[in-house]
C-alpha cells in the first residue's frame, strides 16, 4: 500500500528506474537544512531578536512581588497583565517563522501569503506597543526581564523594517 501523497509511487518508481539503484529524492519543496546565509540583514535581525524576545517573555522575570518571606517573580505570559504578554511572545514567534520558513525553502507563496515578509514591522511594532503597555500598566515591582524585552521588541521592530526596505516596499519620505 501506498501511504504517501498521491502520484507519490509512479515518481519514485521513475526516479529509481532512471537512475539505477537510488531512492527517490527530497521533495522538491525541501532544500536541505536552514541555509541562514539566505538570509538579508533585515531577516537576520528578525530571527534573532525575535528568539531572544520569545526567550525572555517565557523566561526571565517581569515583575517581582515580595511577599514578606519570598519574593516571586512571575514572566510576561504570567499575571499580571498577561494578556499583554501572549500576544506579544505569538507575534513574535510568527515573525521568527516567516523569516525561517523563507530560508528553508524555495517555494514561492501564492498571492496573499507572499506579502506577509511585508508585514513583518507593522507586527514587530505592534509588539512593542503591547509590551510597551504592559510595561506601564504595573511599573513598581519591574524586573529586568521588562526593561529589555522592550528594547528587544524595539530591535524587533527595526528588523521588520529593515525587511521591508530591503524588498523595496519603504514610503517614500513627506515632503509637506
Amino acid at each position: 500500500m501506498d501511504w504517501g501523497p498521491p502520484g507519490h509511487a509512479a515518481r519514485a518508481a521513475a526516479s529509481v528506474a532512471g537512475a539505477g539503484a537510488g531512492t527517490p529524492g527530497p521533495p522538491r519543496w525541501f532544500t536541505g537544512p536552514v541555509d541562514l546565509d539566505r538570509l538579508s540583514t533585515g531577516e537576520r535581525v528578525v530571527a534573532v531578536a525575535g528568539t531572544a524576545l520569545a526567550v525572555d517573555l517565557l523566561f526571565l522575570p517581569w515583575h517581582r512581588f515580595d511577599l514578606g518571606i519570598v519574593v516571586v517573580p512571575r514572566t510576561a505570559v504570567q499575571w499580571p497583565f498577561a494578556l499583554l504578554g501572549v500576544p506579544a511572545l505569538l507575534l513574535s514567534a510568527a515573525m521568527v517563522a516567516v523569516v525561517l520558513a523563507g530560508a528553508a525553502t524555495d517555494v514561492a507563496l501564492p498571492g496573499p501569503l507572499a506579502r506577509w515578509r511585508q508585514q513583518l514591522y507593522p507586527a514587530g511594532v505592534t509588539v512593542v506597543v503591547l509590551l510597551g503597555t504592559k510595561l506601564l500598566a504595573l511599573t513598581s515591582p519591574l524586573g529586568y526581564g521588562a526593561y529589555l524585552a522592550v528594547a528587544l521588541a524595539a530591535v524587533l521592530a527595526f528588523g521588520g523594517h529593515l525587511v521591508r526596505r530591503e524588498a523595496g516596499g519603504a514610503r517614500p519620505p513627506c515632503t509637506g
